[in-house]
């Protein structure tokens, strides 16, 4: 079957282990019927935190699990991507131009780049903001193979966290983020990961421990775009200022032994 939402390169690149082709973890292959409409739907029907009917208990094994394979961190800095493979796992039938798809090939190249230099777990910490459809279609492997040390569950589409407070231990890290997405939609609403930041601001003692990672951060690929690539990144209702952003290279080269 083709599916226009969903890029089969991230199958081949996150080495799944499960037989189907949008469900990529074989541990939640039980709710793959229902996994797969929600990546193509994304429909909130059981509410944005989760509460009703499958999404209930499908999040609850997906925070065992999270549980089950998270890393303490006690690195001084923080890398913490929302939703990472929302464009790759629900969008893609939203990209129109061969340059706009260059750019998403782009996007998901450089974020496998992440994953798979293994940055020393003592210098830098990895987290993922993401929906349980998300995490257990795709997210969840990098938790079980190591590269990435925790989740924090976010609203259905929502860059919100649906328990704010955990993000509250890393009120004293520097936090460098990116993922989809930035800035405002065609509706005038805060993309995903501008309202993940926003929260994070309420939570860090300082907004000058919060960094940009220019090259791991996306607009929404809906409406008539030219692009992907953020003129601005938001911070809030303003945007990061230049010496507080940094690419990809700038930041393994950074934490990089």
């Amino acid at each position: 079957m083709v599916r226009e939402h969903y890029d089969p390169e991230v199958r081949r690149r996150l080495q799944a282990n499960s037989d189907h082709d949008v469900v990529l973890n074989k541990y939640f292959e039980e709710w793959y019927e229902h996994i797969e409409w929600n990546l193509r739907a994304r429909l909130a029907k059981a509410g944005v935190s989760y509460d009703y009917e499958e999404d209930c208990d499908l999040f609850e094994e997906c925070r065992k699990h999270a549980e089950e394979n998270a890393r303490q961190i006690e690195a001084q800095s923080v890398i913490m991507l929302t939703h990472p493979f929302y464009l790759q796992l629900s969008h893609m039938q939203h990209i129109k131009t061969p340059q706009i798809r260059k750019e998403s090939n782009e996007y998901r190249d450089r974020l496998m780049d992440l994953f798979e230099t293994n940055l020393p777990h003592n210098s830098v910490g990895l987290v993922i903001l993401d929906t349980i459809h998300h995490y257990a279609a795709a997210t969840s492997l990098l938790l079980e193979g190591g590269k990435i040390d925790a989740v924090i569950f976010t609203l259905h589409d929502d860059g919100y966290p649906v328990k704010p407070f955990e993000l509250e231990q890393f009120s004293e890290k520097d936090i460098y983020v990116g993922g989809c997405y930035n800035g405002r939609d065609r509706y005038d609403r805060k993309g995903c990961l501008t309202r993940s930041i926003g929260m994070i601001r309420k939570k860090v003692q300082s907004e000058e421990q919060i960094w940009a990672i220019s090259d791991l951060i996306l607009n929404t690929p809906r409406g008539k775009r030219t692009t992907l690539k953020p003129v601005k990144i938001y911070l809030g209702d303003e945007y990061f200022p230049d010496e507080r952003i940094i690419t990809l290279d700038q930041l393994i080269e950074k934490f990089r032994v």
